[in-house]
């Protein structure tokens, strides 16, 4: 996937814009990632695109195994979950789930993915697509002004 630097920052900064100061510093105060105990020994590593990035598209299903290895490797989690690229997947990673959680809007397929993680001695995962009104989504970016 092929990012435009220039709409990445126009959108940055028009969503900054609008968000108030107690908002803009509590994101700010976000960590890249988070590391939670699932149960006794089983780990999970939450984080936006990579462990240490928010913008890299390591995270496709097609990345190369040695790329994924040099990202995700050495990460102390049995499972990694993440969602820059707005797709589910599932992929096996040397022991380790890496678990594409989809995305809410953004998506031009009219469907909004999410993803179940459960582990109740066992883990299970479920990935769901719901239809959401991509008109309504383009109607309100119009609306909005926001960029394109």
């Amino acid at each position: 996937k092929t990012t435009d630097p220039d709409l990445v920052r126009r959108a940055a900064a028009w969503a900054y814009e609008r968000l108030s100061p107690p908002h803009r510093d509590l994101l700010q105060r976000l960590p890249v990632q988070e590391i939670v105990e699932i149960a006794p020994n089983r780990k999970l590593l939450l984080c936006h695109a990579t462990p240490d990035d928010t913008w890299p598209w390591t995270c496709q299903p097609d990345t190369p195994t040695s790329k994924l290895r040099a990202v995700y490797g050495t990460v102390d989690s049995d499972v990694i979950a993440y969602g820059h690229y707005h797709q589910h997947h599932v992929l096996a990673l040397d022991g380790k789930l890496l678990l594409s959680v989809g995305s809410v809007g953004l998506r031009e397929d009219g469907l909004s993915g999410l993803t179940i993680l459960e582990f109740n001695g066992h883990l299970s995962i479920q990935q769901l697509q719901v239809p959401y009104d991509t008109a309504e989504e383009k109607r309100l970016k119009e609306e909005r002004a926001a960029p394109r």
